[in-house]
């Protein structure tokens, strides 16, 4: 899974956060809009020094559904929980792809297929921050540490 995030520093630290011209939204910490920033990822201690030198332009941002965890309890460290919608359950055998909505964002994450939610159920999703990777939006090379 992979969108369009604008890169910044603001108050709220280190971060990005954007939205592409097909209005999917996802961004990190110091978005700019009110509308990113709701739904916003902190940026990882190991990707800051690839993000300072492309503060204020457009990246891209990835991150495997196997490092997307369905979410119950507290937040572990090194995570970030968002809230989505269940839009679809692709059940693999032991395991399932959850297809799940946050805005106009689709988050696919990986799940033991006794556990996969139902359809139209709000998820809490775990981030692993630091799986998260980030692209050039132009080239779509990988900015590495």
């Amino acid at each position: 899974m992979y969108w369009r995030v604008g890169v910044g520093f603001g108050t709220g630290g280190a971060g990005a956060g954007g939205a592409d011209g097909g209005g999917r939204r996802a961004g990190m910490a110091g978005a700019p809009s009110r509308s990113v920033r709701r739904n916003t990822i902190p940026l990882p201690a190991s990707l800051r020094p690839v993000a300072s030198p492309i503060a204020g332009r457009h990246a891209l941002a990835g991150i495997r559904p196997e490092h997307l965890h369905l979410a119950d309890g507290p937040t572990p460290p090194g995570r970030h929980r968002l809230q989505a919608e269940v839009e679809m359950v692709e059940l693999l055998g032991n395991e399932a792809l959850v297809h799940a909505r946050l805005g106009e964002l689709i988050l696919v994450a990986k799940a033991e297929s006794p556990r996969a939610p139902k359809m139209r159920a709000r998820v809490a999703l775990d981030v692993e921050l630091d799986a998260l990777h980030l692209f050039d939006a132009e080239s779509e090379q990988r900015l590495e540490p």
